[in-house]
């Protein structure tokens, strides 16, 4: 079943096209890797997906479906503490028994919920943001390069955590420039610039 679909969509910034006529479908339950050079609309076309940003043109679809996102990029709040920051992640939303689900998940990722996050390496921080994006349990899943900065053992422990997301008939869209990393079911090309060209396989 398709959860999302794009026909002929186009996003410009005033004089720079990001990507022009794009069509896409994603459906329930399977892997998409968006890959492609810096600029080439990856990071935009997410954000469009979720409703972070508007379309410049075209026809766009998304069920009703809850979603969850992991930005490339993020400000946290630097003074207060890890699990301060998760439980107030939990209260916004609205995650049942949010302090066990917290607790559960700073073990499984190694992350000392005591620690400022000013404290915190890249990797550790990244892994805080993995934590945040998974106190939800939804339908679709958004990772825009969620592997940045983590270690060997990181990199393995998520991606053991997409084929069990992907197990429980989850949709995932990741953003990278590695998929060969992925067990993914579709690849998607962008190549940017006005001549925008997408090529959709299965991997």
């Amino acid at each position: 079943m398709k959860i999302i679909e794009l026909r002929g969509v186009a996003k410009k910034y005033r004089r720079k096209t990001v990507f022009s006529n794009l069509s896409l479908g994603f459906e329930s339950g399977k892997i998409y890797l968006l890959v492609g050079e810096n600029g080439s609309g990856k990071t935009t076309l997410i954000k469009g997906v979720i409703g972070l940003l508007r379309f410049s043109a075209g026809r766009f679809y998304r069920s009703p479906a809850r979603y969850a996102f992991l930005p490339e990029k993020i400000a946290l709040p630097e003074t207060v503490t890890v699990y301060a920051f998760l439980a107030n992640i939990g209260k916004i939303k609205k995650t049942a028994a949010a302090g066990e689900k917290i607790m559960s998940l700073l073990e499984e990722w190694n992350v000392d919920g005591t620690k400022k996050i000013k404290e915190l390496s890249k990797g550790m921080r990244q892994k805080v943001l993995i934590i945040q994006t998974l106190l939800s349990d939804v339908d679709l899943y958004l990772f825009d390069e969620p592997m940045s900065g983590l270690d060997a053992e990181s990199r393995s422990r998520f991606l053991s955590l997409v084929r069990r997301l992907r197990e429980a008939g989850k949709t995932l869209i990741i953003s990278t420039h590695y998929p060969d990393l992925y067990p993914g079911d579709e690849i998607i090309l962008l190549a940017g610039e006005e001549d925008d060209v997408f090529n959709q396989m299965s991997s």
